[in-house]
Protein backbone atom coordinates (compact mmCIF):
# COMPACT_ATOMS: atom_id res chain seq x y z
CA UNK A 1 0.00 0.00 0.00
CA UNK A 2 1.49 3.34 -1.06
CA UNK A 3 1.64 6.47 1.02
CA UNK A 4 -1.09 9.08 0.46
CA UNK A 5 -0.06 11.95 -1.76
CA UNK A 6 0.57 14.33 1.14
CA UNK A 7 1.53 11.69 3.69
CA UNK A 8 4.57 12.20 5.90
CA UNK A 9 6.28 9.68 8.14
CA UNK A 10 7.60 10.50 11.61
CA UNK A 11 9.85 8.01 13.35
CA UNK A 12 12.24 7.49 16.21
CA UNK A 13 14.35 4.57 17.40
CA UNK A 14 11.36 2.34 18.19
CA UNK A 15 8.21 3.69 16.51
CA UNK A 16 7.02 5.28 13.29
CA UNK A 17 3.73 6.80 12.18
CA UNK A 18 2.22 8.10 8.95
CA UNK A 19 0.79 11.62 9.33
CA UNK A 20 -2.26 12.76 7.36
CA UNK A 21 -1.79 16.51 7.78
CA UNK A 22 1.70 18.06 7.58
CA UNK A 23 0.76 20.85 9.99
CA UNK A 24 0.37 18.22 12.74
CA UNK A 25 3.97 17.09 12.33
CA UNK A 26 5.25 19.16 15.29
CA UNK A 27 3.33 16.85 17.65
CA UNK A 28 6.14 14.32 17.04
CA UNK A 29 9.15 16.59 17.57
CA UNK A 30 9.81 14.87 20.92
CA UNK A 31 9.51 11.46 19.26
CA UNK A 32 6.70 9.15 18.20
CA UNK A 33 7.13 6.99 21.30
CA UNK A 34 6.82 10.06 23.53
CA UNK A 35 3.62 11.09 21.77
CA UNK A 36 2.06 7.63 22.12
CA UNK A 37 3.02 7.35 25.78
CA UNK A 38 1.53 10.77 26.49
CA UNK A 39 -1.77 9.60 24.98
CA UNK A 40 -1.59 6.43 27.09
CA UNK A 41 -1.17 8.62 30.18
CA UNK A 42 -3.94 11.02 29.14
CA UNK A 43 -6.37 8.12 28.70
CA UNK A 44 -5.26 6.13 31.78
CA UNK A 45 -4.29 2.98 29.87
CA UNK A 46 -2.10 1.74 32.72
CA UNK A 47 -5.07 1.94 35.11
CA UNK A 48 -7.04 -0.56 33.02
CA UNK A 49 -6.30 -4.32 33.27
CA UNK A 50 -5.86 -4.93 29.55
CA UNK A 51 -5.43 -8.51 28.37
CA UNK A 52 -4.76 -10.16 25.04
CA UNK A 53 -7.78 -10.24 22.71
CA UNK A 54 -9.71 -7.63 24.72
CA UNK A 55 -12.17 -5.66 22.59
CA UNK A 56 -11.27 -1.95 22.47
CA UNK A 57 -13.41 0.67 20.70
CA UNK A 58 -11.63 3.86 19.61
CA UNK A 59 -14.13 6.63 18.77
CA UNK A 60 -12.48 9.61 17.10
CA UNK A 61 -9.53 7.46 16.11
CA UNK A 62 -8.05 10.02 13.67
CA UNK A 63 -4.82 8.39 12.34
CA UNK A 64 -4.83 5.62 14.97
CA UNK A 65 -2.53 7.02 17.65
CA UNK A 66 -4.59 5.80 20.62
CA UNK A 67 -5.01 2.38 19.04
CA UNK A 68 -1.24 2.23 18.49
CA UNK A 69 -0.70 3.09 22.17
CA UNK A 70 -3.02 0.21 23.11
CA UNK A 71 -1.19 -2.22 20.83
CA UNK A 72 2.12 -1.36 22.47
CA UNK A 73 0.63 -2.92 25.61
CA UNK A 74 -1.59 -5.77 24.43
CA UNK A 75 -2.74 -7.56 21.27
CA UNK A 76 -6.29 -6.20 21.35
CA UNK A 77 -9.24 -6.53 18.98
CA UNK A 78 -9.80 -2.97 17.77
CA UNK A 79 -12.85 -1.16 16.43
CA UNK A 80 -11.61 2.20 15.12
CA UNK A 81 -14.18 4.87 14.24
CA UNK A 82 -13.12 7.78 12.01
CA UNK A 83 -15.36 9.49 9.42
CA UNK A 84 -12.71 11.74 7.83
CA UNK A 85 -11.54 9.79 4.79
CA UNK A 86 -7.93 10.99 4.64
CA UNK A 87 -7.39 10.24 8.32
CA UNK A 88 -9.08 6.85 7.91
CA UNK A 89 -6.83 5.79 5.04
CA UNK A 90 -3.70 6.89 6.91
CA UNK A 91 -4.89 5.04 10.02
CA UNK A 92 -5.21 1.86 7.98
CA UNK A 93 -1.52 2.25 7.10
CA UNK A 94 -0.58 2.80 10.72
CA UNK A 95 -2.58 -0.25 11.84
CA UNK A 96 -1.75 -2.53 8.92
CA UNK A 97 -1.49 -6.17 9.96
CA UNK A 98 -3.69 -5.68 13.03
CA UNK A 99 -7.08 -7.14 13.88
CA UNK A 100 -9.07 -3.96 13.35
CA UNK A 101 -12.64 -3.21 12.26
CA UNK A 102 -13.00 0.25 10.70
CA UNK A 103 -16.14 2.39 10.99
CA UNK A 104 -16.23 5.29 8.52
CA UNK A 105 -19.48 6.99 9.58
CA UNK A 106 -19.98 9.65 12.23
CA UNK A 107 -21.42 8.23 15.44
CA UNK A 108 -24.73 9.58 16.69
CA UNK A 109 -27.77 8.68 18.79
CA UNK A 110 -29.28 6.57 16.00
CA UNK A 111 -28.93 5.76 12.33
CA UNK A 112 -29.88 8.97 10.53
CA UNK A 113 -28.60 11.67 8.22
CA UNK A 114 -26.89 14.51 10.08
CA UNK A 115 -24.93 17.65 9.33
CA UNK A 116 -21.22 16.89 9.75
CA UNK A 117 -18.97 19.87 10.45
CA UNK A 118 -15.69 18.95 8.83
CA UNK A 119 -12.49 20.58 10.18
CA UNK A 120 -9.89 17.83 9.70
CA UNK A 121 -6.96 20.21 9.39
CA UNK A 122 -7.15 20.92 13.11
CA UNK A 123 -8.74 17.58 14.08
CA UNK A 124 -11.92 19.41 15.15
CA UNK A 125 -14.53 17.71 12.94
CA UNK A 126 -17.77 17.15 14.83
CA UNK A 127 -21.46 16.31 14.61
CA UNK A 128 -22.00 19.39 16.80
CA UNK A 129 -21.56 22.78 15.13
CA UNK A 130 -18.22 24.16 16.36
CA UNK A 131 -17.03 27.69 16.67
CA UNK A 132 -15.25 29.09 13.64
CA UNK A 133 -15.57 28.01 10.03
CA UNK A 134 -16.08 24.45 8.86
CA UNK A 135 -17.29 22.57 5.82
CA UNK A 136 -20.85 21.34 6.38
CA UNK A 137 -21.65 17.96 4.87
CA UNK A 138 -24.94 16.06 5.10
CA UNK A 139 -23.94 12.46 5.69
CA UNK A 140 -25.21 9.17 7.06
CA UNK A 141 -24.44 8.55 10.73
CA UNK A 142 -24.80 5.44 12.84
CA UNK A 143 -24.88 4.51 16.51
CA UNK A 144 -22.47 2.42 18.55
CA UNK A 145 -25.31 0.04 19.38
CA UNK A 146 -25.82 -0.60 15.66
CA UNK A 147 -22.07 -0.99 15.11
CA UNK A 148 -22.01 -3.55 17.93
CA UNK A 149 -24.99 -5.41 16.49
CA UNK A 150 -23.55 -5.42 12.96
CA UNK A 151 -20.22 -6.88 14.09
CA UNK A 152 -21.49 -9.11 16.90
CA UNK A 153 -19.60 -7.21 19.58
CA UNK A 154 -20.02 -8.24 23.20
CA UNK A 155 -17.84 -7.97 26.27
CA UNK A 156 -16.06 -4.69 25.49
CA UNK A 157 -13.12 -3.98 27.81
CA UNK A 158 -12.66 -0.30 26.93
CA UNK A 159 -14.60 2.34 25.04
CA UNK A 160 -12.59 5.49 24.34
CA UNK A 161 -14.48 8.54 23.07
CA UNK A 162 -13.11 11.76 21.62
CA UNK A 163 -15.99 13.24 19.64
CA UNK A 164 -15.20 16.99 19.68
CA UNK A 165 -18.22 17.87 21.84
CA UNK A 166 -20.59 15.14 20.65
CA UNK A 167 -19.63 12.72 23.44
CA UNK A 168 -23.15 12.76 25.01
CA UNK A 169 -24.81 11.83 21.72
CA UNK A 170 -22.31 9.03 21.13
CA UNK A 171 -23.12 7.63 24.59
CA UNK A 172 -26.88 7.97 24.02
CA UNK A 173 -26.43 5.76 20.98
CA UNK A 174 -24.61 3.10 23.02
CA UNK A 175 -27.11 2.20 25.75
CA UNK A 176 -27.11 -1.53 25.01
CA UNK A 177 -23.36 -1.66 24.43
CA UNK A 178 -22.58 0.12 27.70
CA UNK A 179 -24.22 -2.68 29.67
CA UNK A 180 -21.46 -4.96 28.38
CA UNK A 181 -18.57 -2.48 28.63
CA UNK A 182 -16.17 -2.54 31.58
CA UNK A 183 -14.41 0.83 31.19
CA UNK A 184 -15.15 4.08 29.38
CA UNK A 185 -12.62 6.90 28.98
CA UNK A 186 -13.80 10.20 27.52
CA UNK A 187 -12.17 13.42 26.36
CA UNK A 188 -14.57 15.97 27.88
CA UNK A 189 -12.73 19.06 26.66
CA UNK A 190 -14.23 22.49 25.85
CA UNK A 191 -15.33 21.61 22.32
CA UNK A 192 -19.12 21.50 22.41
CA UNK A 193 -20.62 24.10 20.11
CA UNK A 194 -19.73 27.76 19.57
CA UNK A 195 -19.70 28.29 23.36
CA UNK A 196 -16.90 25.70 23.65
CA UNK A 197 -18.52 23.89 26.58
CA UNK A 198 -17.02 21.00 28.53
CA UNK A 199 -18.98 17.73 28.54
CA UNK A 200 -17.94 16.40 31.97
CA UNK A 201 -21.39 16.89 33.52
CA UNK A 202 -23.51 15.38 30.76
CA UNK A 203 -21.10 12.47 30.24
CA UNK A 204 -21.04 11.77 33.98
CA UNK A 205 -24.82 11.78 34.19
CA UNK A 206 -25.26 9.45 31.23
CA UNK A 207 -22.67 6.97 32.45
CA UNK A 208 -23.87 7.18 36.07
CA UNK A 209 -27.34 6.13 34.92
CA UNK A 210 -25.71 3.04 33.38
CA UNK A 211 -23.93 2.02 36.59
CA UNK A 212 -20.54 3.60 35.89
CA UNK A 213 -18.46 5.31 38.55
CA UNK A 214 -15.81 7.91 37.72
CA UNK A 215 -12.42 6.75 38.99
CA UNK A 216 -9.92 9.19 37.43
CA UNK A 217 -9.89 12.72 36.03
CA UNK A 218 -7.11 14.01 33.79
CA UNK A 219 -5.31 17.33 33.62
CA UNK A 220 -4.27 19.31 31.61
CA UNK A 221 -6.04 17.18 29.01
CA UNK A 222 -9.61 17.05 30.36
CA UNK A 223 -10.31 13.33 30.36
CA UNK A 224 -12.29 11.09 32.70
CA UNK A 225 -12.16 7.34 33.30
CA UNK A 226 -15.29 5.45 34.33
CA UNK A 227 -15.68 1.86 35.55
CA UNK A 228 -18.89 -0.13 35.18
CA UNK A 229 -19.88 -1.30 38.65
CA UNK A 230 -23.17 -2.71 37.33
CA UNK A 231 -21.24 -5.67 35.97
CA UNK A 232 -20.86 -8.63 38.32
CA UNK A 233 -17.27 -8.85 37.10
CA UNK A 234 -14.92 -6.73 35.02
CA UNK A 235 -14.09 -8.40 31.75
CA UNK A 236 -10.56 -9.74 31.95
CA UNK A 237 -10.01 -8.22 35.42
CA UNK A 238 -8.63 -10.81 37.82
CA UNK A 239 -9.36 -8.86 40.98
Amino acid sequence: MGLPEIGLVAFDASDSIVIARPRRGPKYFAGVSTRLEQLATDYFLDDIPLQSEDVIIDVGANIGEFSMAVLKRVNAQLIACEPEMRELEVMKMNLIGTETIYVDKPLWIEDSYIEWYSKPGTADSSAIQPGGSSQVIVTEATSLDNVASQHGLAGVKLLKIEAEGAEPEVLMGAQRLLAETAYVVVDCGPERGPAAEYTFESVGQLLGAQGFVRTRVGFPRPTALFQNESLTYCLGDNR
